[in-house]
């Protein structure tokens, strides 16, 4: 066997060696990485919504729904607000509410990376857990809170 011929299959064993290590590297990330499916959108869909609070000066404000027999009661964190300048929309499906901040809010864009933003409104457009009758709807502020109290659409 001449040198090259040697050379040659040390190349190739060492190549082999190589590919076998990398597929089994690979197949360790995949299974690493299968608990994370939906994740990638998920942030996608939250930087989405923060880019877009940044570019108009608003905040979503947080919100919790909570079903208690017939009713729904939409609770909405929305501090730093006077009632008169809430303004709630109410539909079968949907939820939409907007608020005039009285003092500006300043906030971190991801933490101590970035610049502050200043906020001056409140505003989110919410789907809800259930159909409701939103003629039967009672709105009132309960401290920094408000409260949306809603009929469930009775089911045909």
């Amino acid at each position: 066997m001449s040198l090259f011929d040697e050379f040659e299959e040390f190349r190739r064993k060492l190549l082999h060696r190589m590919y076998r290590r990398l597929r089994e590297a690979d197949e360790i990330f995949s299974s690493m990485f299968r608990g994370f499916r939906g994740f990638g959108e998920d942030l996608e869909s939250l930087l989405e919504s923060r880019l877009r609070e940044f570019k108009h000066s608003t905040l979503e404000p947080i919100v919790s729904f909570n079903e208690e027999g017939d009713r729904l009661v939409i609770l909405i964190d929305l501090p730093g607000v006077k009632k008169d300048s809430v303004n709630v929309m109410i539909l079968e499906d949907r939820l939409e509410v907007s608020a005039r901040v009285e003092e500006k809010v300043v906030r971190r864009a991801l933490g101590s990376l970035s610049e502050r933003f200043t906020f001056t409104e409140y505003r989110g457009v919410y789907g809800l857990p259930v159909p409701v009758d939103p003629k039967t709807a009672k709105v009132r502020m309960r401290g920094s809170t408000l409260v949306v109290e809603v009929e469930k659409k009775a089911r045909d």
